[in-house]
């Protein structure tokens, strides 16, 4: 679920604004920002996705990671031909919208990239696409529409810092500049961090977060949806993927017939035949769904192998549903 949302969207340059200053009776005192840094998603944004790519990419499994990304429509459709390896070419990846299902969203990309191999690699996914790019100014800042994935609200990608570029709305471009003259002047001299609050928050073993502020689509034959859903993916002994997801509901009865239907899910398919065959049972047998007052957690992990298999289902099941 991560990798599908995640992939829904290199080094570049910005100019280093001068600091503001203050005048005394007789001197001048250079001032830089205050307070936290400013995140280049919105305010009350809902929907909140990260991944740590730069960890994904010193795991055995990351070209079988790699693969299944590619293998989804999704992913054809944002980057086609264009030689763009989802694991290989991102550090990090930070996603931000107003629903699970939406048009409009952020996207902040750290990358281990220079500003020409970025300016190149959308040549190649423009030219995929029988575009010729453009690049504009931005409040600073070089600008290029997204020649790829066609919505209804049109796109820029900016390169907001080296090895940092952020996908955004049109409308949006002016608040994401600000942003990254903020985070500029915070940067040390010399230095290529980043400054964005959701990725400098990251855990030292997090691989991936997803926050959903908001009710998940109800589905006929399921619980009640929960109000706010937060999902963890931590790296553990040996490789293994350890998976903790809270969910909040509006009431107590809500929780309880979750983690009821959740536990018969659960024993259900971990006695199904195809499930025992291809040795994904363990994850779901060993799992834990417990529920408190409102509050619904469910925990196991998965480990390298049965990762492995879980990756190459979603790929099977990609290439099932492209076939003619």
């Amino acid at each position: 679920m991560l990798f599908a949302i995640l992939v829904g969207c290199g080094g570049g340059s910005a100019e280093e604004p001068a600091s503001e200053a203050t005048s005394g009776s007789e001197t001048e005192v250079a001032r830089g920002p205050s307070g936290p840094p400013p995140s280049f998603l919105p305010a009350g944004t809902k929907v909140i996705a990260r991944l740590d790519m730069s960890r994904v990419r010193r795991s055995p499994l990351a070209l079988d990671i790699a693969s299944a990304i590619r293998a989804t429509t999704t992913w054809q459709r944002l980057a086609g031909s264009s030689g763009v390896d989802p694991v290989q070419d991102f550090d990090a990846i930070l996603v931000g919208g107003d629903a699970v299902y939406t048009d409009r969203r952020v996207v902040v990309l750290r990358h281990p990239h220079t500003e020409a191999d970025v300016r190149q690699r959308l040549l190649a996914m423009a030219v995929d696409r029988g575009l010729q790019p453009a690049w504009r100014d931005v409040g600073g800042f070089a600008a290029i529409a997204w020649p790829m994935e066609r919505t209804t609200i049109p796109y820029s990608l900016v390169i907001t810092a080296p090895h940092e570029l952020v996908l955004a709305p049109d409308d949006d471009l002016e608040r994401i500049a600000s942003v990254a003259r903020d985070h500029a002047m915070r940067r040390p001299a010399g230095s290529e961090e980043a400054i964005e609050p959701q990725l400098t928050s990251m855990r030292e073993a997090e691989i991936a977060t997803m926050l959903v502020g908001v009710p998940l689509p109800a589905r006929e034959g399921y619980p009640t949806p929960p109000q706010r859903t937060h999902v963890l993916v931590d790296e553990g002994a040996d490789g293994r993927a350890v998976i903790a997801i809270d969910a909040q509901f509006a009431s107590e009865a809500e929780a309880s017939a979750a983690q009821a239907w959740l536990d018969q899910q659960r024993a259900y398919y971990a006695s199904q035949m195809m499930v025992r065959a291809i040795g994904m049972h363990r994850p779901l047998e060993e799992a834990t769904v417990a529920v408190q007052g409102t509050q619904v957690a469910l925990g196991t992990h998965l480990t390298t192998e049965e990762l492995r298999r879980m990756l190459g289902l979603m790929a099977l099941s990609q290439v099932a549903q492209a076939a003619p």
